[in-house]
This record gives C-alpha cells, sequence and structure tokens, in this order.
C-alpha cells in the first residue's frame, strides 16, 4: 500500500534528521509521535496502516497473491492519506514560521 510508504516519507520529514532517512518507520515511529503535532488518533491510524501494509500481500514483499484490500479500504485510504499530509504541512509551516517570529 503506497499509502504506508508516503506516511514513512512524511514521518522522515517531520523528525528531520540525517540518521533516520534508511530506515523504516517502525524502528523510529515513537520520535515521529513526539515530533508529529496531528492528534493521537490520527498518528495511531498511521501505525495502523504502517503494520496493515506489512501484513498485505503486495508485490513490494515479493508476493504474487491478490491483495485482500476493498475498493471502499482502498478509498479511505487515498482520501485520508492526502488530508494527513496536507495538515501535517500546514501544522510544520505554522510551527516554522511562530519559530522564525
Amino acid at each position: 500500500m503506497s499509502t504506508a510508504s508516503i506516511f514513512e516519507s512524511l514521518a522522515k520529514e517531520v523528525v528531520g534528521r540525517s540518521t533516520i532517512q534508511d530506515k523504516s518507520l517502525g524502528t523510529f515511529f515513537e520520535r515521529y509521535a513526539r515530533d508529529s503535532q496531528l492528534p493521537d488518533a490520527i498518528v495511531s491510524y498511521i501505525r495502523t496502516v504502517y503494520e496493515w501494509r506489512n501484513r498485505e500481500p503486495l508485490a513490494g514483499h515479493g508476493s504474487l497473491a491478490e491483495p485482500q484490500i476493498r475498493r471502499t479500504d482502498a478509498v479511505m485510504l487515498l482520501e485520508i492519506t492526502k488530508a494527513i499530509v496536507r495538515v501535517e504541512k500546514l501544522l510544520g509551516v505554522d510551527s516554522d514560521e511562530a519559530a522564525n517570529n
């Protein structure tokens, strides 16, 4: 699921440390949870999606099996991911502006 990869990239941007650039989200998730300004429920959702991706049969994991994700889940994931990215970026911009004032 591409959304998990998007969340991983977003988390790396939020944490902003070069030491995590080659790490998977699972290895620095707690740091991301501390650094993110998103509500705990949304951060928990991100972890759930990341863990779901690791259980789902995907070509990226070398599986030839059909993924079991339903269309309704895929639509929800897509739209929620877009919203989370927008909000995380806006919150980051707000905190950057506050730090400069």
